[in-house]
């Protein structure tokens, strides 16, 4: 598995595709301190090497990667203003109610997502009001096939922890330091199942963590770390004078970000056809019309990247990050709607379309692998492989808008 690098790109932000993997459903767990330290009685952190297994059980998570490769990491961000409209409600209750205090309980109803949007990797956590949380990581590389697992390979872990007690540093931040952290699998184990050769890793964005700041909405924009705007550009993207509208979760070891967003809930009542009626109210960020104006969007960029690609005079190097860009763009819609599925339709239409999207998703790596090749050595090669991609998530997308009611 490649070393983690940083690319960061101009792209636009989403939430990350998730899917069910049921393949990864395995009782082994192994529960281990922070990389790099040691777990003590008291539940403290200090310095050395905690190596071992355990007995934790993490909920099952239903996630699939989006895109392949172990390439680098490079930052998801926001384009339009939709996601910062559905934002601004609630962050203005979350600003007065800043002063006032901040415990676990008020990210109980958010997701903390860490992602390439290129490389196809992501991290997400979910935290409990108790500080406690669980959480996925998981990138694919459906091109590294071979005997036995023709589909490719997919580097997964499930995961769960505990967060210490939060201390104050000013009234929208708050750090705390991470008590354990606890894996389902022993890292570097590996398996074959349908098709697919599982290795077990340890989650991006945790791994090195020493002091952790949770960043509230409220907090000035200009006062946060550009390593955390440059993995979380939606903060920026999606200000209100000048201050956050979502959650953060900064590593600050390892210059990592999280975006906080809110847990669709969808009511308890199924409709008439099954599904599952959206939430409402600022937990309901994503809902049919807000991705009809993201597609609207994100179709505009696409069309101005077009534009620049063929009048503007560029070196090849800002040609394939453009290309780039533009699949990022379509790739992190491609999430949005993935997650608003999840929470609509049906568990046996959800399944089947689960299954379908692993297909797609092999599809579309060899088809951008077999183009890549007649290039391979050549300064174009990444502009033809992301242009590839982004053409065939682009119809993706429209097609998975179908079950966009």
């Amino acid at each position: 598995m490649e070393n983690k690098t940083v690319g960061h790109l101009i792209v636009t932000a989403a939430l990350v595709l998730s899917c069910s993997l049921a393949a990864c459903s395995q009782s082994q767990t192994q529960e281990t301190a922070p990389v790099g330290w040691e777990k003590i009685s008291d539940g403290t952190a200090a310095s050395g090497v905690q190596d071992g297994a355990g007995s934790s059980e993490i909920a099952g998570q239903e996630s699939e990667s989006t895109a392949a490769g172990q390439g680098s990491k490079s930052a998801s961000v926001a384009t339009g203003s939709a996601q910062a409209d559905a934002n601004v409600a609630a962050a203005a209750d979350d600003t007065a109610g800043a002063a006032a205090g901040f415990s676990y309980a008020d990210i109980a109803k958010q997701e903390f997502y860490f992602s390439s949007g290129v490389g196809g990797w992501h991290t997400e956590l979910h935290p409990s009001g108790d500080g406690s949380f669980k959480g996925l990581y998981q990138d694919s590389d459906m091109g590294d096939s071979g005997d036995g697992y023709p589909n490719g390979t997919l580097y997964y872990c499930e995961f769960s922890g505990q967060f210490d007690a939060l201390q104050k540093v000013d009234d929208y931040t708050y750090k705390t330091v991470l008590k354990s952290l606890s894996l389902n699998y022993k890292d570097g184990e590996t398996e074959i199942k349908d098709g697919i050769r599982y290795i077990y890793s340890v989650p991006y964005g945790l791994d090195g963590a020493k002091d952790l700041y949770f960043y509230l909405p409220g907090k000035p924009i200009d006062s946060l770390p550009e390593s955390f705007l440059s993995w979380v550009p939606m903060a920026k993207d999606t200000e209100k004078d000048g201050k956050m509208t979502i959650y953060g979760l900064y590593n600050e070891s390892t210059g990592d970000g999280f975006g906080g967003y809110p847990v669709y809930e969808p009511d308890n009542q199924a409709s008439d056809s099954g599904s599952a009626a959206p939430a409402s109210g600022p937990a309901a960020a994503l809902t049919a019309e807000v991705l009809k104006t993201h597609l609207e969007d994100a179709q505009a960029a696409s069309d101005e990247i077009d534009r620049r690609m063929k009048e503007e005079d560029m070196s090849q190097l800002q040609y394939n990050l453009t290309a780039e860009e533009q699949y990022v763009l379509w790739d992190d819609l491609l999430n949005e709607i993935w997650s608003y599925l999840k929470t609509t339709l049906p568990e046996d239409r959800m399944k089947s379309l689960t299954d379908e999207q692993v297909k797609w998703i092999g599809s579309k790596e060899a088809a951008a692998e077999k183009e890549g090749r007649q290039y391979e050595g050549g300064s174009i090669q990444g502009m033809i492989i992301n242009g590839v991609k982004a053409d065939m998530t682009r119809d993706r997308v429209y097609e998975l808008m179908e079950y966009v009611k």
